[in-house]
């Protein structure tokens, strides 16, 4: 594997500070996890602690700005990731000297950061189960940058992106192994504002979506056969999904 290939992807859901406790409550209830003691100079980083293997979503506590998810990628060599990512056209926002991890931004301007943490499943984490689960990390992308976004993340993961063809013109997906945590992949959305959104696969459509309204999440009344919209406590919208396929 490559220095600079992603071995795994941890989510974070970044929260203003007013909103910060009920979103923790909202994401530890919804994928069924305890919250780690809060860490970080001042008290800003939890982690959601899942009842067996490495966790994946954590969440920080912003001072300023607004509600986002931006995505941790593991690799061995951040030096040599943050100069491949540059090559690829990131922004650098903050440089792994200063650090020790680096913080950058796509073309499409969505946040990420390389880090070296150890975090290295041996087998596939995508077994079927009956509880909600963080399945899928969607970047939604006006049209004029999908195609630009979508070379980007493939050059600095290293997974070959493909179209949804005929079916399903509007998604792009990533080879990536099974090991990852979570599946990435990107939507053509119709507004100009790019962004990370979560899907959650979950056991049954309306006993989930029941389940993560109880833990805080509003429904939008947007949707389909085997989906549902919603949006967590700080107003960022998730995906509550049920489907066969993987």
């Amino acid at each position: 594997m490559s220095v600079t290939a992603p071995r795994w992807i941890t989510v974070f859901v970044d929260v203003p500070d007013e909103d910060f406790e009920p979103t923790v409550r909202f994401w530890a209830e919804a994928l069924g996890g305890r919250v780690s003691p809060a860490r970080g100079l001042h008290g800003e980083f939890v982690t959601v602690i899942p009842s067996t293997g490495h966790p994946v979503l954590k969440l920080q506590k912003l001072h300023t700005g607004a509600a986002r998810v931006h995505l941790d990628l593991h690799v061995d060599d951040v030096d040599a990731a943050t100069q491949g990512a540059l090559a690829a056209g990131a922004a650098l926002i903050a440089d792994p000297d200063e650090l020790g991890y680096a913080v950058l931004r796509s073309p499409a301007g969505l946040a990420f950061c390389f880090v070296d943490d150890p975090a290295a499943p041996e087998t596939d984490v995508h077994a079927d189960g009956d509880r909600c689960s963080l399945e899928q990390v969607m970047i939604d992308v006006p049209e004029a940058q999908f195609a630009e976004e979508t070379a980007f993340w493939s050059a600095i993961t290293g997974w070959a992106a493909h179209g949804g063809g005929a079916a399903f013109p509007e998604f792009g997906w990533f080879e990536q192994p099974r090991t990852m945590p979570v599946r990435l992949m990107a939507q053509r959305v119709g507004d100009d504002t790019a962004r990370l959104h979560l899907d959650l696969r979950v056991p049954d459509l309306e006993g989930g979506v029941a389940l993560l309204e109880r833990a805080g999440a509003r429904a939008t009344g947007a949707g389909g056969e085997f989906w549902r919209v919603l949006q967590d406590p700080t107003g960022t919208l998730v995906c509550a999904s049920h489907h066969q396929d993987h």
